[in-house]
């Protein structure tokens, strides 16, 4: 699916989706729900925002309180503010921390972000969602999964 045809919640959901796994593991979803994630990643569907709520509940309440302090609360589910939410204002460290950079090579679904903050490491992601991605683009990664990529057009 092209990121201008996804709605918010598809992805809030593929913002969200890297943390699945270790709730799976916690016991704060069921193998139930997580099959159920996965159906929706996997055929691009619009989750519930109740079910995003429930499998999500810290993301959940944190976009709600960005959207709150920025007045956009009416906004809250669009396309962009979920982008700005994720990439800026997630409020993770470490391993959680929504991270960018150039793509500095690919193989497959395997690509090498250098990282654009401190400490300027690359990061090896796995492109789980067949994002089209190029040498040059900028991608976003979650807990080692690239999230979305911003082309770059001066390389088109």
């Amino acid at each position: 699916m092209a990121d201008q045809d996804m709605t918010g919640e598809q992805l809030f959901l593929r913002y969200a989706f890297p943390c699945a796994e270790g709730r799976l593991i916690r016991g704060k979803i069921t193998e139930q729900q997580m099959k159920q994630l996965k159906v929706l990643i996997e055929n691009d569907v619009e989750p519930k925002r109740q079910f995003l709520r429930y499998c999500f509940p810290h993301a959940y309440r944190r976009l709600r309180e960005f959207a709150q302090k920025n007045n956009i609360d009416h906004k809250r589910w669009e396309y962009d503010t979920i982008s700005n939410f994720w990439r800026y204002h997630h409020e993770h460290q470490g391993d959680c921390r929504v991270y960018h950079g150039m793509i500095v090579s690919k193989k497959e679904k395997i690509v090498t972000v250098m990282n654009s903050d401190p400490p300027y490491m690359p990061i090896i992601a796995i492109n789980y969602y067949d994002l089209p991605a190029c040498t040059g683009d900028t991608a976003y990664v979650h807990l080692r999964m690239v999230t979305e990529i911003e082309k770059n057009t001066a390389l088109s």
